[in-house]
C-alpha cells in the first residue's frame, strides 16, 4: 500500500479524471488534484507550490497536450503516465525516457496500478533518514539534504562531517525530525550505520572490568615516553591511550591462546621488538585520532585494536630486520613467490587471531589485510593504489611507516629528514592528513 501519493490528473473530460481518482483509490491512498487541459497542469505545477509525486495525463486536449505537461514533468523529475489511444510510435518522445510510463486506452486497472508502483519506486530519488539515527551514526560518509521545496534539494551534510547533539538541536528546533540523502547513497549510510553498531557492541561487551593484569614493562614505558615527547603528545592522549589498551587487554585475556602470545612476547620485550612497537604504534594512533576529530566512529579504539593486532604473527628476529625484508620487497613494485607467501603467513596469522575475538570490526581486518600497501601502489601483498585503500587503513598505514622509521637500526638519518622524504608518497588524501599531523612536530 502506497500511502499519501499526490497525484496531478489532466485530461478534458471530467468524468475521465473523476473515474481515474477512484480507480487510484482502490489501490492506494492518494491526494488527487485535477486539471482539465495542459496550459492548467502547467499553471498548477508551476505556481501553486504543490508538490506531486505522480501525474497521470490525456495527450489529446484543446489549450495545452500531454507533450507540454511531460515536458515540465521531466524537468521537475515528476514520474508521468501518459493515457492516450495512439499507438506508442506517433508519440516517440516518450519512448526510452526515465520515469515515464504508456497505457493504451483500453487499459486494465492492473496496468495502472503496476506503472504506479513501478514509477514510485523509480522516482524515489530521495530516502529519509531520522535524526536520531544520524546522531547514533556520528560522523556521516555520504552527502545530507533537507527538502527546500517541491523538489529543490539543499545538500546541509558533507561526507567526513560530524553530526553531534549540536547538529540534532540544531534541526529540532526547525521542526525537522528527518533529512534525506539520495537513493544510490543510501545502501551505503545502512551499511555504516550497521558497522557503526556492530563496533559499538564489540568495544562494549569488552569493557574494563578491572585492572588486566597485563603490566607494561619500564622499557616499553621508556619507549614510549621518548617518542611521545618527540611528537608532543600530551598526558590527556597518553591516559586515552592506557585506557585504550587496558580494553585490547581485556580483550586479549579472555583467550588463552591469544594471552600467552601476548605475555610472552612482553616478557622478552626488547628495545625494537613486537611489544614496544605496538604500545608506541597505539600511543600514535591515539594522538592522530584525536588529532583528526575522530573522523571515524570509534577510530581510537580500532587503530588501537589494529596496533595490536597487525603484526601478531611476528616475533623480534624477524621484526628487528623488517625495514630491509619490506624493502626488498617494495623493489619494482614486484615479489617473487617466496617472499609473497612470507608476506601471506604475516597477514593471514593476524587475521586468524583476530577471528578469535568474536565480533572483531571489519575495519580492523581490512587495517590488517592492508596495513603494508602504499598509495603509490608499491606496497603488498595486492599492489593496491590509493583510491583502492580504505581512508582507515590509509591513516594506519601513515603511521605504521613512520614506527618503522624510528624503530629502524639503520637511521643515520635525522627522523625529520627520512619523513620529510615520505610527503611526495603521502601527498594524496586520506594519507596527507595524517602525514602532516606527524610532520609538523618534527620540523619545530
Amino acid at each position: 500500500m502506497h500511502k499519501g501519493i499526490r497525484v496531478l490528473i489532466v485530461d478534458d473530460e471530467e468524468e475521465l479524471r473523476e473515474l481515474y481518482s477512484l480507480i487510484l483509490a482502490t489501490e492506494f491512498d492518494i491526494d488527487p488534484t485535477e486539471a482539465k487541459n495542459g496550459s492548467e497542469a502547467i499553471k498548477i505545477l508551476c505556481e501553486s507550490g504543490q508538490k506531486f509525486d505522480l501525474i497521470v495525463s490525456d495527450y489529446n486536449m484543446p489549450n495545452g497536450n500531454g507533450e507540454m505537461v511531460f515536458k515540465k514533468a521531466q524537468e521537475l523529475g515528476i514520474p508521468f503516465i501518459l493515457v492516450t489511444s495512439d499507438r506508442p510510435e506517433e508519440h516517440p518522445i516518450f519512448k526510452g525516457k526515465e520515469l515515464t510510463a504508456y497505457l493504451l486506452k483500453p487499459f486494465s486497472e492492473e496496468s495502472l496500478f503496476n506503472a504506479v508502483r513501478k514509477l514510485m519506486e523509480e522516482g524515489r530519488k530521495y530516502i529519509y533518514i531520522p535524526l536520531q539515527s544520524l546522531l547514533r551514526l556520528k560522523i556521516v560518509s555520504v552527502p545530507i539534504y533537507f527538502e527546500l521545496s517541491a523538489n529543490k534539494f539543499i545538500k546541509v551534510i558533507n561526507p567526513g562531517d560530524v553530526f553531534d547533539q549540536a547538529s540534532y538541536d540544531h534541526w529540532s528546533a526547525k521542526n525537522v525530525n528527518k533529512l534525506l540523502v539520495k537513493k544510490e547513497d543510501f545502501e551505503g549510510l545502512v551499511g555504516d550505520f550497521k558497522s557503526n553498531l556492530l563496533n559499538e557492541m564489540f568495544f562494549k561487551s569488552n569493557e574494563i572490568q578491572g585492572a588486566s593484569g597485563l603490566q607494561i614493562s619500564s622499557l616499553i614505558g621508556e619507549v614510549v615516553n621518548s617518542a611521545a615527547k618527540l611528537l608532543g603528545i600530551n598526558n590527556e592522549v597518553l591516559d586515552l591511550a592506557r585506557k585504550n589498551i587496558e580494553l585490547i587487554n581485556n580483550i586479549v585475556l579472555s583467550n588463552s591462546e591469544l594471552k600467552n602470545i601476548f605475555e610472552n612476547q612482553r616478557k622478552n620485550a626488547a628495545p625494537q621488538g613486537v611489544a614496544c612497537r605496538r604500545h608506541l604504534t597505539a600511543v600514535v594512533s591515539n594522538w592522530i585520532a584525536q588529532e583528526l576529530m575522530v573522523q571515524h566512529p570509534r577510530m581510537a579504539e580500532i587503530l588501537t585494536l589494529a596496533a595490536f593486532f597487525h603484526d601478531v604473527g611476528l616475533d623480534d628476529e624477524i621484526i628487528k630486520n623488517q625495514r630491509q625484508y619490506i624493502e626488498s620487497i617494495r623493489v619494482g613494485g614486484k615479489m617473487n613467490k617466496n617472499e609473497v607467501e612470507k608476506v601471506k603467513v604475516h597477514i593471514d596469522k593476524a587475521i586468524e587471531m583476530l577471528s578469535q575475538c568474536n565480533g572483531a570490526p571489519k575495519d580492523v581486518l581490512k587495517i590488517v589485510t592492508e596495513h603494508h600497501e602504499l598509495p603509490d601502489g608499491s606496497g603488498f601483498p595486492k599492489g593496491l593504489k590509493a583510491n583502492e585503500i580504505s581512508d582507515i587503513s590509509a591513516v594506519f598505514i601513515v603511521i605504521h611507516e613512520f614506527i618503522d622509521l624510528y624503530f629502524d637500526p639503520r637511521q643515520n638519518k635525522q627522523i625529520k629528514t627520512a619523513w620529510k622524504e615520505k610527503e611526495k608518497l603521502f601527498s594524496s588524501p586520506p594519507f596527507n592528513s595524517a602525514y602532516q599531523i606527524i610532520k609538523e612536530p618534527l620540523e619545530r
